[in-house]
């Protein structure tokens, strides 16, 4: 056997006979894809380039290793927020002295000058420390305007690559969805936790018909309210960004901000402050709950609704456990299609296959708005004389650093389409197929034991293919 042409130049792999427990390459994987927050995580390579003293509204470069205006390794906050699809040709902006750059002027449905000044402001004030310093992508990243010159394009470039570095060292991340009416917003992104804890009535015996009843309207109630929550939050503009999917996995602990507050779980707790996590808390909730192969709790459901109510009694006029259910799975759908959940290790490339769903202002950005939860650097000036050439180009260096970095783990995918034959066989793209059950059996959760040679038991057309194309991966040296 050799090794197919498209494979060349392609780091070889082990040899088919010899390969050792998937753990050992999971252990290879970013901290971000394993659900691991950075809390005692040593971030290695250079500090930002510039952070933004809040105080003076200056933003500093940075002096030898990790000095800024004189002060040595300062704590910085970092700010998650979305604004390229709301620029505006005129209007007021954000004044920040130090930059040699113009500051975009936004569009004052999206938000106001005053109002992110205000969630800055915010930022610097933190969870628990005050913090004086804070890394913002207009203040830090030099923008592309007419004058730009060649030093600041290849600083723009160099943070673009270091995104994973530059959120990780962050003490805290907040991700503001702004909004300059607050009102259009729920005041409780999370919603009642109570419908997780009851979504299960407890005891041995069969409820009462008046308990089942108050429960079966307690939950319908409950259901309809967590489900419009998350359908006005998830449609926020934060949402729909490619570039803030990514900084959601680099740092899943990120507080939220809405408007000019903080959001808590519960109204005035401040150790219940919201974040990303507790959504990712909440899939996984929902998940147990009402997952589509359990069927522990819908039968505890349906048992309660039979309890409930009558053979006779009208179904317009009483809660239904169908319609319960389906707000549920809606909720689930919604996460996962915005990003949550995506940074569990089960399915390591949900989040890239995730960015489809997402929009950026160029077609490059499709690599450079998500190669970082790889903690992959891609050249951010590809060759190409039209933007799908550069994009082209952007997902094979992507590719091939994919494979270099993780052999065994850029292969977990099948190719989404019967039809078309894929430009090369070998690179993942954001239509491949991510999430197949299959590689339930290599995760940790499963047998220590796990090899590729317990593929060959399995049997359908899909998992077959997967065999295949690893087979032809994991050849003997020429």
């Amino acid at each position: 056997m050799t090794r197919p042409p498209e494979l060349s130049g392609l780091p070889s792999t082990v040899r088919n006979e010899q390969i050792p427990w998937i753990g050992k390459e999971l252990q290879k994987l970013p901290k971000t894809m394993l659900f691991e927050l950075f809390s005692g995580y040593i971030i290695q390579g250079e500090w930002p380039h510039r952070l933004l003293h809040l105080e003076s509204m200056t933003s500093y470069i940075r002096q030898g290793e990790n000095v800024y205006n004189g002060v040595e390794a300062p704590v910085y906050n970092a700010f998650s927020y979305t604004w390229g699809y709301y620029q505006v040709p005129e209007g007021p902006s954000l004044v920040i002295h130090g930059i040699d750059w113009p500051i975009p002027a936004i569009r004052c449905s999206h938000f106001t000058r005053e109002s992110f000044k205000n969630a800055l402001s915010l930022a610097a004030k933190g969870f628990e420390t005050q913090c004086d310093w804070l890394w913002l992508d207009i203040a830090c990243i030099p923008q592309m305007h007419q004058h730009e010159t060649p030093e600041a394009t290849a600083i723009r470039f160099q943070e673009i690559g270091r995104q994973a570095e530059i959120f990780a060292r962050a003490q805290d991340v907040f991700a503001w969805l702004s909004s300059p009416d607050r009102q259009s917003l729920p005041n409780d992104i999370i919603g009642d936790s109570r419908v997780i804890r009851r979504m299960a009535p407890t005891g041995q015996g069969p409820p009462s018909r008046q308990q089942a009843t108050d429960f079966m309207h307690w939950l319908d109630e409950h259901s309809k309210q967590l489900h419009n929550w998350i359908v006005a939050v998830l449609g926020h503009p934060f949402f729909h960004s490619l570039w803030t999917l990514q900084e959601m996995v680099l740092r899943s602990d990120a507080f939220i901000l809405l408007g000019d507050q903080m959001v808590y779980q519960n109204a005035g707790n401040r150790s219940k402050a919201t974040r990303f996590a507790s959504l990712n808390d909440r899939l996984r909730s929902l998940h147990e709950m009402v997952g589509t192969y359990n069927t522990y709790y819908l039968s505890k459901l349906q048992r309660a609704e039979e309890v409930a109510f009558n053979q006779e009694e009208s179904q317009a006029s009483r809660p239904n456990i169908v319609e319960i259910t389906e707000r549920f799975q809606t909720v689930i759908q919604l996460l996962e299609e915005k990003g949550f959940g995506m940074n569990a290790q089960w399915f390591p490339h949900r989040v890239y296959s995730s960015a489809k769903r997402r929009r950026a202002t160029q077609l490059r950005d499709r690599i450079l708005g998500i190669m970082q939860v790889y903690e992959i650097s891609c050249n951010p000036g590809p060759p190409g004389a039209s933007e799908e050439e550069q994009l082209q180009h952007l997902e094979d260096e992507f590719g091939q650093q994919l494979v270099a970095k993780y052999p065994l783990f850029s292969q977990i995918f099948v190719h989404g389409s019967e039809m078309n034959r894929p430009r090369r066989t070998w690179l993942i793209t954001q239509g491949c197929d991510v999430d197949d059950n299959f590689w339930w059996r290599f995760s940790p959760a499963s047998t220590v034991g796990n090899s590729f040679e317990s593929l060959t038991t399995l049997s359908s057309p899909r998992r077959a293919r997967c065999r295949s194309l690893f087979q032809r991966l994991m050849l003997e040296p020429e």
